[in-house]
Order: structure tokens, then C-alpha cells, then sequence
């Protein structure tokens, strides 16, 4: 079998879950904008308010490649923080002082521990402790004097209540001016993906959950957002989650639709130049396949969302590869992604 590296490709060039660093967009043009209203709308030089909103679609409809792209983007340019999150339980159990350890773990990571720690400690050393206490209620004072002594994020509550109380009070400090100085982050962004797996718990655990979510919305009231994503129908997502914290969503759901033909070929022309190192081009943008396989491939596909066009670009990739005799320099033919979707080869 040939090598990626023999037609311009990064190894395993067609994952089907997004990596960390997900640079491209995957959606349509509608879902891209209406979350970038989102994100600009809690930074201080903006509105400055708090965000809830609920991504909702089909699974592999690139809710997942979303947050992750907006993510990436975020933290990419350092004026704010974006933390992600799949599968909520961690694998023991729907806790959200579990769920809020993760959080803290992230953001105890090198260089943002660093800089909220130097930012918060800064604050407190250049005035009085004293007049920090008399500028900043309590219980915010609280976790400001913690920056003092520790050099890492104090540890949060250990039941669901104290440490959503705890995470809320972080936050509010993170992205907080202490006495007129720069916050260590603008605004918090918190993704909180495949949420529907709250439906495999019992109902406790569900409304202790969906409770501390409502909680930390009333905590941090500004410059913060919080992203959850759901695959489940409307009807059946309304009667999950609480009207309580129904109510308290800022936007309409924000849909993960199908892409059309056009959206369709720009993903995957922009996809195969991001699996392209850098010093390699070709004048045909959807090499190693020819344009016409590609058209194939959208026909015998009535769902065209992320997941379903990168399953079916690495099963004619590989078996043309493995099976088809392609050699460098060639490309997949109508006829031969045809013989590959039908079975033949």
C-alpha cells in the first residue's frame, strides 16, 4: 500500500473525530456567524453580558469540530480563556464537582496557571491587603487572597453545591479588574460537549447536574459563556433539560444542519489543504481525488455534515490506495470511487 506522504497527505489524513487544533470550519456560514456573536458578545470591549446557548444536530453533523474550532481559535489568540469538554461524566459518573476538578485541571496548565496566578498576585502586591479586601466583596476575597500564598488554582468544593459556588467565584476573578488593573482573561469561554448523555442517568443525578448549570449561570454574570451541545430532537432536549434553565438561554438553538453541494466541496478543499505539509502544491484543489470522484461521492450521500464526506473521502483514499492501483501523480477517477462506493473493488 502506498504512503500518504506519496500524494501530499499527513498520515491519516481523514479522522473522523476532530483533532485538539481544529483550524478549519465545518459548518455553514449561518452557524459559523451566529457563534461568533457569541463569542464577541461577552468580551469587555463588546456587550461585556454572560451567554448560555445550546448547539443542537444530528450526530457528525460537526457540533464537536465547532466548539473545538472556536476553541482553538480563542485560546489561539490569548486574550481569552476557552476551555472544552466531551464526555462530561469523565467516566465516573454525571458529578458536576467532578466536572468542575476537570475544568480547574485545565486551567492549571502551565501557562495559564501562570498568568492568572501573576496577574491576581501582581494585583495584591501592589496594594495593601487591607485595600484589597476593601475593594473586592466577599466571597471573591476569598479565593483573590488564595493567589497570594499558592501558585496554582485552589483546589474547588468537593460536593456539587461548594464547588459550583467555588467555580463560579474563579471565574468571576479570572476575568475580573482588581483595583483597575488588566483581569487575567477578558472572558471564559466553557464548551461542554455530548451533553445528551445526562438521559443515561437517573433522574437525581440529571437534576442535580442541570441545577449546578443554572447555579453557575446565576454566579458569573458577565464575560461568560457557556456552550452546551445535544444530540437529540428538540422535542425530546425540551424534556430534558429544566424550564428553569430553559429560560435562561440567551439565543435560540444554534443548528448543526447538512451542508449543500458548494459548502460540501469548500469543506473538503479546504480539509485537504490543511492534511498538506506545508511546502507541497497541486493546481487541482481536491487532489489526490479528481473533482468528478468527489461528485460521486456527494450523490450516493443524501447527508452531507462533516462526519458522513471524511468516512466516505477515507474509505476511497484507502482501498484506491490498497486496492486500486493509484500511483503518485494520479488521481481517483469517477469510475474508480464509483467501483469503491459500490462494492466492486
Amino acid at each position: 500500500m502506498l504512503n500518504s506522504s506519496d500524494f501530499g497527505l499527513q498520515n491519516n489524513p481523514f479522522r473522523l473525530m476532530p483533532s485538539a487544533e481544529v483550524e478549519i470550519w465545518a459548518g455553514l456560514p449561518e452557524t459559523k456567524k451566529a457563534l461568533e456573536d457569541v463569542v464577541v458578545s461577552v468580551q469587555p470591549d463588546d456587550v461585556g453580558t454572560s451567554e448560555f446557548v445550546v448547539i443542537q444536530g444530528d450526530y457528525g453533523a460537526g457540533k464537536s469540530h465547532a466548539m473545538r474550532y472556536f476553541t482553538h481559535s480563542i485560546n489561539k489568540l490569548g486574550k481569552n480563556k476557552a476551555i472544552y469538554l466531551s464526555e462530561i461524566g469523565g467516566g465516573k459518573g454525571l458529578s458536576f464537582s467532578v466536572l468542575c476538578g476537570r475544568i480547574r485541571d485545565q486551567l492549571n496548565e502551565d501557562e495559564t496557571r501562570k498568568r492568572i496566578v501573576e496577574t491576581v498576585k501582581h494585583s495584591v502586591e501592589e496594594r495593601s491587603k487591607k485595600t484589597i479586601e476593601e475593594k473586592i466583596p466577599h466571597p471573591d476575597r476569598k479565593m483573590v487572597m488564595s493567589f497570594s500564598t499558592e501558585e496554582k488554582i485552589p483546589e474547588l468544593g468537593k460536593d456539587d453545591y461548594s464547588a459550583t459556588k467555588d467555580l463560579g467565584v474563579l471565574f468571576r476573578v479570572i476575568t475580573s479588574s482588581i483595583d483597575g488593573d488588566e483581569p487575567a482573561f477578558g472572558a471564559i469561554y466553557l464548551f461542554l460537549d455530548e451533553v445528551e448523555c445526562v438521559t443515561d442517568e437517573k433522574a437525581p443525578q440529571q437534576i442535580a447536574f442541570f441545577n449546578a448549570l443554572r447555579s453557575l449561570l446565576n454566579e458569573v454574570t458577565e464575560h461568560f459563556a457557556l456552550v452546551l451541545s445535544f444530540t437529540l430532537p428538540t422535542a425530546v432536549l425540551e424534556a430534558v433539560v429544566p424550564p428553569a434553565l430553559q429560560q435562561r438561554m440567551t439565543r435560540q438553538y444554534i443548528e448543526c444542519q447538512k451542508l449543500d453541494t458548494e459548502e460540501a466541496k469548500k469543506f473538503v478543499q479546504e480539509y485537504l489543504s490543511f492534511v498538506r505539509p506545508d511546502n507541497f502544491s497541486h493546481s487541482q484543489p481536491f487532489y489526490p481525488f479528481s473533482e468528478s470522484a468527489i461528485n460521486t461521492i456527494f450523490e450516493r450521500e443524501p447527508a452531507l455534515v462533516p462526519r458522513n464526506i471524511l468516512r466516505h473521502l477515507r474509505r476511497v483514499w484507502e482501498r484506491a490506495a490498497r486496492y486500486g492501483d493509484l500511483q503518485p501523480g494520479s488521481e481517483i477517477s469517477r469510475e474508480m470511487a464509483d467501483e469503491i462506493l459500490t462494492g466492486i473493488i
